[in-house]
Parts: structure tokens; C-alpha cells; sequence
């Protein structure tokens, strides 16, 4: 999915993803991906 925002393949989504994918080398893409994918959600109200 990461690819595709950087692609232009993703339509019907904001450009804010696209633009913050854009900085990331394709090469980091899935080792960021893997990162996001594990976050731990911080607590509803916080």
C-alpha cells in the first residue's frame, strides 16, 4: 500500500500521505511499514 501512495496508484486519498511517502527511499518503505504496522495506539482521550 506504502508503494502505491508513492506510485500515485492510490486515488480517493488526501495528499498528505503521498507527500510524507515521498521523502522515503522505496527501499525503506517496508522496513517503515513493519514499524507503523507494530506502533502501539496511545489510549482513546490521550
Amino acid at each position: 500500500m506504502m508503494r502505491e501512495f508513492k506510485s500515485g496508484k492510490r486515488p480517493g486519498y488526501t495528499m498528505a500521505m503521498a507527500g510524507a511517502v515521498s521523502q522515503v527511499p522505496v527501499e525503506d518503505l517496508d522496513t517503515l511499514a513493519y514499524y507503523i504496522a507494530r506502533f502501539p495506539a496511545s489510549p482513546a482521550g490521550k
